[in-house]
């Protein structure tokens, strides 16, 4: 499968020093953290990443339901606590580059707070921040860790200009250095309760090189529960 246990990355991203953790669950204490933080760095290591800030800021617990809502209607909680993230990163990487990642550790699979999370750390911030989310569930338990691990830090990599792996195009009948590799899906936001139908979110990637390990992305809003992708001539050609 998927799990790169005795493998590392492809080729290397930039360094991770200005990070900060977070966390909305209320068990998920300062200890919990550190002690799931102290195994993805290692596993991180492990997996041919340079992590220089080894021991990131620790935030939390915060209770997202309390705070009320900031400026333009965003969770006061949410904001609050990854502006301070943000900070904390900032101050972790010797204030001379800017916050990395925050890490977010959520109480359970609530769409509308991770959402929220996304929102706030893309769009309300002085300036965007990549976000990790975490189920803090998969934190308290021994079992599947070094997989969950290793799942993250894929993630983490990627989103720190890595590239985790690659396939030699000789192992892929048909294609050349030619070949475009597309991807397209349609999401559809939850229900808030109100019976109105939110717009549906439609995303195409395709790759740019020919190892096909970088992508540019496209979305666009549509109707609501639809699964045709209403832009997709224009779409790719904007990639």
């Amino acid at each position: 499968g998927w799990n790169v246990l005795g493998k590392q990355f492809f080729k290397q991203g930039n360094p991770l020093k200005a990070w900060a953790v977070v966390s909305f669950d209320r068990g998920a204490d300062i200890q919990l953290m550190q002690g799931f933080i102290t195994y993805l760095v290692n596993t991180l290591k492990r997996n041919g990443m340079s992590v220089p800030t080894e021991r990131p800021p620790l935030i939390g617990p915060i209770n997202p339901a309390q705070g009320g809502s900031g400026t333009g209607g965003v969770n006061g909680a949410v904001f609050d606590a990854l502006m301070s993230a943000g900070s904390a990163a900032f101050g972790a990487g010797g204030k001379t580059i800017a916050p990395q990642l925050i890490i977010v550790i959520l109480p359970g699979r609530d769409p509308l707070l991770y959402e929220e999370v996304k929102r706030c750390a893309a769009i309300n911030l002085k300036a965007p921040v990549p976000t990790q989310c975490l189920l803090a569930s998969k934190l308290r338990s021994d079992r599947g860790l070094d997989q969950y691990a290793n799942n993250v830090s894929m993630k983490i990599h990627a989103k720190l200009g890595g590239v985790t792996h690659t396939v030699p195009l000789q192992d892929l009948p048909g294609l050349t250095n030619r070949t475009m590799l597309v991807g397209a899906d349609v999401s559809h936001p939850p229900s808030r309760g109100d019976n109105t139908i939110a717009p549906s979110i439609a995303a195409t990637v395709s790759s740019k090189v020919a190892d096909n390990n970088l992508y540019s992305a496209t979305v666009r809003l549509q109707a609501g529960r639809q699964e045709i992708i209403e832009d997709l001539q224009g779409m790719m050609e904007a990639n």
